[in-house]
């Protein structure tokens, strides 16, 4: 079953379907702060204009056999990972975005026991 949707008007006053390809045109659009904080999103310039973000929440630090597992998995997500996202319905975090994010996650240290 496919559920009805409905055309939204975004500020470029297209009517736009909920699709992925709108989607990606506004998160694309969109601006993320040094916390990863999605500014833009409420209303953006193009795309669908009713989108939502989700992160992971990274510790700072993990006992010295996890530390190397959660960066490889995140390095994993913001890379490899980003090529099944429209398979699977869900938009790329945009180029920028990822790159900042795996910058990041070389503050993720190893606690020593």
């Amino acid at each position: 079953n496919k559920p009805d949707t409905a055309q939204v008007e975004n500020k470029k006053n297209r009517f736009v379907s909920p699709t992925l390809d709108e989607a990606n045109k506004a998160f694309e659009n969109a601006n993320f702060d040094s916390t990863f904080q999605a500014k833009g999103l409420a209303d953006p310039a193009d795309g669908y204009p009713i989108m939502g973000v989700t992160w992971l929440l990274i510790k700072k630090q993990y006992p010295a056999d996890k530390a190397a597992a959660v960066k490889k998995m995140v390095d994993w997500i913001l890379t490899t990972g980003q090529n099944t996202n429209a398979k699977l319905g869900y938009t790329k975090i945009p180029t920028a975005t990822a790159t900042a994010a795996k910058a990041a996650m070389n503050s993720v240290q190893s606690a020593s026991n």
